[in-house]
C-alpha cells in the first residue's frame, strides 16, 4: 500500500489556497481595496442606518471551474496547475466585481444617489454633482480624502480626450472649492460629536 502523506497534502492545500487568494486579489485590481467583513453565520448581512431604514444584503455564491487533465506519460506539471488555478481566480474576481457593481447600482438607484450625464458631456459639473451627494472625510492636514472614480474604457477615453477643456471650467472649479469647504465643516462637526460621545 502506498503512503498517503496526509501532512504534505494538507500543507500543499494551504499553499495553493493562499496562492488562489492572492491571485483573486490581483485580478480584482482596484476593487481589492474594498474592505471585507467575515460573516460567521447566517444568510444575509443587515445594515441599519441612522434614520432607521434597514438594508438586507443576501449572500451570493461566487465560484470558478477549470478542468485539469493529467498526461499518463508525463504526469501533472505544477506550472499547469498554477495556470489553471489562476484562471479560476480570474473567474472568481470577475464575478465578485460584477456582483459588487450590480449591488452599488441597486443601492444608489434606490437612494437617488445617481448622477447621469451623456458620455460626451461628462465634466466637472457632473463630478461636483456627485461630490454634493456623498460624505467626505479629511486627513490630519485638512486635505480631503476624495473617492476614486471607476469608469469604463469609452468614458475614460472621452475624459482624457477632453481633459484640458474639462479642467478649464473656472465656474465649476470655484463650485468644487465651495463644496469641499462645506464638506470640511460637516466633517469637523461629525468628528466633534463623535469625540463627545466617546
Amino acid at each position: 500500500m502506498l503512503p498517503d502523506f496526509v501532512e504534505v497534502k494538507k500543507r500543499v492545500h494551504e499553499l495553493l489556497m493562499h496562492y488562489m487568494q492572492g491571485r483573486v486579489q490581483h485580478h480584482l485590481g482596484f476593487m481589492s481595496q474594498v474592505p471585507r467583513v467575515v460573516i460567521p453565520e447566517g444568510q444575509h448581512n443587515r445594515l441599519v442606518r441612522s434614520d432607521g431604514s434597514v438594508d438586507d444584503t443576501k449572500l451570493k455564491k461566487v465560484q470558478g471551474s477549470e478542468e485539469i487533465n493529467t498526461d499518463p506519460k508525463n504526469g501533472l506539471h505544477f506550472k499547469a496547475v498554477l495556470q489553471k488555478l489562476d484562471a479560476i481566480a480570474k473567474q472568481i474576481a470577475d464575478e465578485q466585481q460584477r456582483q459588487m457593481f450590480a449591488r452599488i447600482n441597486e443601492v444608489t438607484e434606490k437612494t437617488g444617489n445617481v448622477t447621469k450625464a451623456p458620455l460626451k458631456e461628462f465634466g466637472l459639473k457632473h463630478l461636483n454633482d456627485m461630490l454634493e451627494k456623498i460624505e467626505i472625510e479629511f486627513d490630519e492636514k485638512g486635505e480631503p480624502r476624495l473617492p476614486s472614480m471607476i469608469c469604463g474604457p469609452k468614458m475614460a477615453e472621452s475624459i482624457m480626450a477632453r481633459r484640458e477643456q474639462i479642467e478649464s471650467d473656472t465656474v465649476e472649479k470655484a463650485r468644487k472649492a465651495e463644496i469641499l469647504a462645506r464638506k470640511k465643516e460637516a466633517f469637523r462637526a461629525r468628528e466633534g460629536r463623535r469625540r463627545l460621545v466617546e
